[in-house]
């Protein structure tokens, strides 16, 4: 193996081989985020400027190649049919630290903490402390301050020889406890800083920031900013801010020197003034637009003065009634002439579907990303009109057959998500159209007597992931009930289905029998599809303490699961978050020994969900509420296991 991997690493081009090595800035056990690896790809400098094409779209070739190359291993979810991020094998990841250590290309902090420091200055750092016994013997933080070294053996002498090698740092990467981020103002030469997920992360711990004049990528994503100081808008050679999963919605003022190219949040409002400064932004996302934001006459007025503009999301504000209509027409008469690649429209309420067929948007836009607001009646059949729309999610009552054919007219919908909120019956057949339909995610939270979804032989061609979110009723365990007809789509890949029986009073056998009806269909698919079987099991059942912790995906789910009568305890995670890892085992040892207590966990990465973690104020995670009849009567922040443990003692009882 270590003999295919030095002939294949050989064989890179000299910047192939830099952002391949670039891959253990990353934890070898989790998947890799394809858009956060490009942008730091671009910011460390690794990408080599190609007339014709941009940054961007050069690193994405080189991800492209590294997976055709079968170096990388492509990761996908259901929002998308192009890979989303990347997982690297463990040999591999092996093979790199090798060749990394050996070419001193990246630093992990295991080496920092012990006496053996690298001989050769240090240019890049990865740290990891998201465990308490590997955090607590770090030295790394008390040479950046000058301190003393934890290290008793280290002399006066060795202090300023490491600090020597470790003032010239220019990419950090920091997961962990914020309490031990070095002291940053010493890195003066820092580049790359990305405190993504970093847990505790407060306002106050981003001033020395501001003094890192060379900064060009600074990450903040899934921690606790609320606010950026006036010195990091003012850092003239910052490329790249990445505020989602923040609840951050306002900045500082910018420098009239800025050279921004990514600007990225969950819903930012900007003033025109910051617009204007802006010139070199490559993409905004997500601005927000409405009352509560930026009106859309200043969007429009601004967004063709962005030449280099090539993705743009744009959040809708929950206030949309307000908006302003002819200033949506010039936005979308604007959007139509740009040069935008992608656009996405989130939180889309009904209404504008009128406009969006009055002004058609640009033809050549290679993705556009349509999420409507609220769960209609039904489908709306003007829909069929938006040829453009690639990925479309949308929450309806029920699917009729001439909504359905309205979905499959799309000419270039790739990427459909529907969530059915009454009958789940849809039936959809060669004549349907879904011609491009390359991903299909069907939810349906309704468990009533029809038999879901079902794709008769030569439905949907191209279809090659499948989400299924079945919800099941007693009606639903006959024979037939989960014939789907999966063994008629001839290009499936991989099928994903979860079934859910929460709420029913099937046997454990009956659902046996759903599943295996699945697998039989599977199996009996030509193209041979990989299978990820799953189910939410009842509270009542207490095979493992796991199955005791109720997890919510949906609105529908969490205004069932909120008993006015009994105390519940809400546990705000991510998967991306270490800490949430660790503390879900803790969670689920409480869920045993609390009988009386409700226990549920909450995704904060669910797009659905993301609406319960902004009406409680979830900043971070993990977070823990404490509920009763729809109060909040307490809450507990981060992975103090501790601390969680006596308030669910203090209270399980007091609350009775």
């Amino acid at each position: 193996m270590r003999k295919i991997l030095d002939a294949s690493y050989a064989d890179l081009p000299q910047p192939l081989k830099s952002c391949f090595l670039y891959l253990t800035a990353f934890s070898g056990n989790y998947g890799i985020k394809k858009d956060r690896l490009v942008r730091r790809w671009v910011a460390e400098g690794l990408i080599p400027e190609r007339h014709g094409n941009s940054s961007w779209e050069t690193g994405e070739g080189y991800f492209d190649e590294l997976i055709g190359r079968r170096l990388i291993q492509p990761a996908f979810d259901g929002n998308d049919d192009q890979p989303i991020g990347c997982t690297v094998h463990g040999v591999v990841f092996d093979f790199l630290e090798s060749m990394s250590s050996k070419e001193n290309f990246i630093t992990p902090g295991a080496e920092l903490k012990s006496e053996l420091f690298p001989c050769e200055r240090v240019r890049r750092v990865s740290l990891d402390c998201g465990d308490e016994d590997e955090g607590d013997t770090l030295i790394t933080y008390c040479l950046l301050e000058k301190k003393s070294l934890v290290a008793s053996s280290c002399d006066e002498e060795k202090d300023d020889a490491i600090i020597l090698k470790l003032s010239r740092v220019r990419s950090l990467a920091f997961s962990g406890d914020a309490g031990r981020i070095p002291n940053l103002s010493a890195l003066k030469h820092l580049r790359v800083l990305d405190l993504e997920d970093t847990k505790g992360l407060a306002n106050e711990r981003l001033e020395s920031i501001g003094h890192l004049s060379l900064l060009r990528y600074l990450g903040l994503g899934g921690t606790d900013v609320t606010k950026l100081p006036q010195q990091i808008m003012a850092l003239e050679q910052l490329t790249t801010l990445d505020l989602r999963r923040t609840s951050l919605k306002r900045l500082p003022v910018l420098s009239r020197n800025t050279k921004l190219m990514s600007l990225l949040a969950d819903q930012l409002a900007i003033t025109p003034t910051q617009m204007s400064r802006m010139q070199n932004l490559e993409e905004l996302s997500k601005v927000l637009m409405g009352p509560d934001g930026s009106l859309a006459s200043e969007l429009a007025r601004h967004v063709n003065k962005l030449g280099s503009l090539r993705m743009l999301g744009i959040r809708i504000s929950h206030r949309h009634s307000a908006m302003d209509q002819q200033g949506v027409k010039h936005l979308l008469e604007d959007l139509g002439k740009s040069n935008l690649q992608s656009l996405l429209l989130d939180n889309c309420p009904l209404p504008l579907l009128d406009l969006l067929v009055d002004y058609p948007l640009a033809q050549n836009l290679q993705k556009f990303e349509l999420r409507m607001h609220g769960c209609l009646p039904q489908v709306p059949q003007e829909i069929g009109s938006l040829i453009a729309i690639t990925h479309l999610h949308i929450k309806v009552e029920a699917v009729e057959e001439q909504a359905v054919r309205a979905l499959g007219s799309l000419p270039n919908l790739v990427v459909l998500r529907l969530d059915l909120n009454t009958s789940p019956s849809m039936t959809v057949s060669p004549k349907d159209g879904f011609q491009c339909l390359k991903v299909l995610w069907f939810n349906s939270q309704y468990g009533g007597v029809g038999k879901g979804i079902q794709f008769e032989a030569g439905a949907m061609p191209q279809l090659r992931r499948l989400w299924l979110e079945l919800n099941v009723q007693v009606e639903r365990s006959k024979h037939d009930a989960f014939d789907l007809g999966i063994q008629h789509l001839p290009s499936l890949v991989h099928v994903h289905a979860t079934i859910d029986w929460m709420n029913t009073t099937l046997t454990s056998s009956e659902v046996d029998a759903a599943e295996a009806k699945i697998r039989e269909q599977v199996s009996q698919n030509p193209n041979n599809p990989v299978l990820e079987l799953n189910r939410r099991q009842p509270r009542y059942i207490t095979k493992a303490s796991e199955e005791l912790v109720i997890t919510v995906n949906s609105l529908q789910e969490w205004g069932k699961q909120i008993n006015p009568r009994k105390l519940v305890v809400v546990h705000f995670s991510a998967a991306w978050c270490r800490a949430s890892r660790k503390m879900s085992p803790v969670f689920a040892d409480l869920a045993e020994k609390y009988r009386n207590v409700v226990f549920l966990k909450v995704d904060v990465g669910v797009e659905e969900m993301k609406t319960v973690a902004t009406e409680f104020s979830i900043e971070g995670v993990p977070t823990f509420l404490f509920m009763k009849g729809g109060d909040i009567k307490r809450r507990v922040k981060g992975a103090d296991k501790e601390k969680l443990g006596g308030m669910v003692e203090e209270l399980a009882d007091l609350m009775l």
